[in-house]
């Protein structure tokens, strides 16, 4: 099956979604995460977790608030903010 694709907004740095991805490896699914947030310096922290973890990930910097989500409708199959 294709990888469940999951957008994480304001994701800070991004332990929240690289936790739910290996939760999810852990049962042989695999996932696309894309890992939104307004600050440059907090998606950097997040490239570098994911690094770390042997993970690749797409980041955007967005406002969502502001500008909402740059991203086609139905892009992703999982929105989440935690």
């Amino acid at each position: 099956p294709s990888p469940v694709r999951i957008l994480d907004v304001a994701t800070g740095s991004g332990d929240v979604a690289l936790g739910v991805a290996a939760r999810l490896a852990s049962r042989r699914i695999a996932t696309d995460l894309v890992l939104c947030d307004r600050s440059a310096t907090a998606l950097a922290e997040a490239a570098r977790c994911a690094r770390c973890r042997n993970r690749g990930v797409e980041t955007i910097e967005a406002d969502v608030l502001a500008t909402g989500i740059p991203m086609a409708d139905r892009s992703v199959d999982v929105a989440m903010c935690s």
